[in-house]
């Protein structure tokens, strides 16, 4: 089943977080970011792009688990060079848990020429 937020349940959803959020505002932009770009690249594509302390802790300020409101992978997850990185490895978890992709490689791959 693929997963996907409307506008409108986006919306709800920033709303209902924003309303019991008490901190730092740059924090919360930080949590609807990485929401916003899960659309794109999936649950798996913003988790290798960050510690799993930081991304359970949007998903606290969210109220949400990613996993629940995304698609696992999309067609633009392997832009991001930790998905390249794990995908080689062949096993996403292995990958992440064993440290094989460090924080800096969560990032977007270099286009191809």
């Amino acid at each position: 089943m693929k997963k996907t937020l409307t506008d409108e349940k986006l919306c709800d959803l920033i709303s209902k977080a924003w309303e019991e959020y008490e901190g730092d505002c740059a924090v919360f932009m930080s949590a609807i970011g990485a929401l916003a770009l899960g659309q794109k690249v999936g649950w798996q594509g913003i988790r290798v792009c960050m510690s799993a302390s930081t991304f359970r802790k949007y998903e606290r300020i969210l109220m949400i688990r990613f996993r629940d409101v995304l698609p696992e992978r999309t067609r633009d997850s392997r832009r991001i060079k930790g998905i390249q990185l794990s995908d080689s490895i062949g096993k996403f978890w292995q990958a992440l848990s064993g440290g094989m992709i460090p924080a800096t490689e969560g990032k977007m791959a270099e286009p191809a020429t």
